[in-house]
């Protein structure tokens, strides 16, 4: 029994076969439409994060998956030229893509997820923008602790940036955010 036991945790450290990692955290999320060479709207807040990846190992230590994700600032400070009309409103981002995870030594992992991403922010002072779907590339780095013999729940620091076209004007926002989440995987 004990055998099976550290069979099934070796298997489980090599990250092979089906892989799900739920994430959920906290983080600043910023964004900016310029024009005319100065930012006509900035916005940013605390933010809300949010994912799930689904996938399975390609070969021991490295997974595919299609990550889904967003971030959602409620209420965040926002600028037009240097005026402040803020803060109020909403300010969400999300996105989705496949995802590339390497396992290092110690259950430590590098997620990278390039993305097709939109948002859209408002607010009673200025309406409501909409961002056409852009590109947006996201990159993880976490550590787990092993939970079970398939499970490890872990930490990870997170960072993204987007471009975005806006659906109104020719101008591109650019959108950025950086966190700390929370994970369950199962593999």
């Amino acid at each position: 029994m004990i055998a099976l036991l550290a069979l099934s945790i070796a298997a489980a450290d090599a990250h092979a076969g089906f892989f799900l990692r739920p994430e959920a955290g906290i983080g600043v999320l910023a964004t900016s439409l310029p024009q005319h060479g100065s930012d006509a709207l900035q916005g940013g807040g605390a933010a809300a994060v949010f994912g799930i990846s689904i996938g399975g190992a390609v070969a021991p230590r490295h997974l595919l998956a299609i990550h889904l994700w967003v971030m959602d600032a409620p209420d965040p400070a926002f600028t037009i030229g240097s005026e402040a009309v803020g803060p109020g409103g909403a300010l969400l981002y999300y996105g989705f893509g496949p995802e590339y995870t390497y396992y290092f030594k110690n259950e430590y992992y590098l997620s990278i997820t390039p993305s097709l991403a939109g948002g859209q922010q408002s607010g009673d002072a200025y309406g409501r923008f909409e961002m056409d779907l852009g590109f947006a590339a996201r990159a993880a780095l976490g550590k787990e602790w092993r939970a079970g013999p398939h499970w490890g729940l872990g930490i990870a620091a997170q960072v993204m940036i987007g471009f975005n076209g806006d659906s109104g004007t020719s101008s591109t926002w650019t959108t950025w955010q950086a966190g700390i989440s929370f994970t369950a995987s199962c593999n």
